[in-house]
């Protein structure tokens, strides 16, 4: 794999992997356009986000987000080919990992973390590893009742991101994120509402959807100034999430350039192929 960030981003593009659309009222809709694969994200779909988040930010136009993924899965998190091509190849594998830390995630995060505009996420079905983490720095959550939330970072020989080593403990209590991230303990739509995550549940993907956009045009009516004003002061913690980002994306360029990461990796894909049998 060439980890050359522009050319990634223009083949998912061309590859229409992250699609955007921005309405009338001033709602932008990004939607994760890979449902036969899960909307599993690949490098290029993460710079492709990044951007669209950080034009939001200076574009006057633009006054309420909606995250959303095509077909029946919000996302299955971070495609795992990304890191196939590490096999075999110690000297690239400690390259790349340098790369998925500094160069991709850690901007990932800071995206969501800088973004000025509130955040609203519509999701269905799997909503795994960073599809999950992401999350919590949404500003509303909206899913169906089939959803299922699960982060199995440690499984993977990974480890938090997202700043989810500090915002789980917050929302889940510590002992329940430890669950969470290490233990990779898969919770219902249910439980996200009882936690207070989720905002509200629909039994339909298409009643989520378009509660989510209903509220969207309403908060596009509403002062701009003062709407990203009480954010920035709920958002108190920024300074806080970005030291968190930069400690767990260290971590991440450790366990990533681990000899036994490719292992764990091919033993999960190996077990998928199995289960088709």
């Amino acid at each position: 794999m060439e980890l050359n960030p522009q050319k990634l981003k223009e083949e998912a593009l061309q590859e229409q992997s992250v699609l955007k659309e921005i309405s009338e009222e001033g709602i932008l809709t990004i939607t994760l356009n890979k449902p036969k694969k899960f909307n599993s994200l690949t490098i290029g779909m993460y710079y492709v986000i990044i951007d669209y988040l950080n034009e939001a930010n200076s574009d006057s136009k633009v006054k309420t987000i909606i995250l959303r993924g095509n077909g029946k899965n919000f996302s299955s998190g971070n495609d795992l080919s990304n890191f196939v091509s590490f096999a075999g190849d110690r000297e690239f594998q400690i390259k790349g990992s340098q790369f998925f830390g500094n160069d991709l995630m850690k901007v990932f995060c800071a995206a969501f973390i800088n973004c000025k505009k509130p955040i609203i996420a519509v999701v269905q079905g799997s909503v795994i590893g960073v599809a999950f983490t992401l999350l919590m720095l949404c500003d509303e959550i909206y899913s169906t009742e089939d959803a299922y939330f699960q982060a199995p970072l440690v499984k993977l020989a990974q480890g938090p991101e997202m700043c989810s080593s500090y915002t789980f403990p917050q929302v889940f209590g510590y002992q329940r994120a430890f669950e969470i991230i290490v233990g990779a303990k898969t919770l219902k739509s249910r439980d996200m509402l009882d936690y207070k995550v989720v905002n509200q549940l629909f039994k339909t993907y298409e009643e989520t959807l378009q509660y989510a956009q209903q509220r969207a045009k309403e908060f596009c009516q509403l002062d701009q100034e003062s709407v990203i004003q009480a954010k920035s002061l709920m958002r108190w913690d920024r300074d806080i999430l970005h030291k968190v980002n930069l400690e767990e994306c260290k971590n991440l360029i450790n366990r990533w350039s681990s000899e036994n990461l490719i292992e764990v990796i091919m033993n999960f894909f190996q077990r998928k192929q199995n289960s088709k049998l």
